[in-house]
């Protein structure tokens, strides 16, 4: 959300858990961020990836 309290994507999960034919997305599962606020963590149950992603966040 930003300051204007608008919403916008960030990110789109495009990890193919399915077939080409029948495709299926993984879940993300949370977020979390490293002890600086620099860089944020987001995880995907399916195929249990962790994806780093760096800001600046303010």
């Amino acid at each position: 959300v930003t300051r204007r309290g608008e919403v916008y994507s960030m990110a789109r999960g495009r990890q193919n858990i399915g077939t080409p034919e029948e495709p299926e997305w993984g879940e993300f599962a949370g977020v979390a961020f490293s002890p600086d606020g620099s860089t944020m963590y987001v995880n995907c149950y399916t195929p249990g990836t962790t994806f780093a992603v760096t800001g600046p966040w303010c």
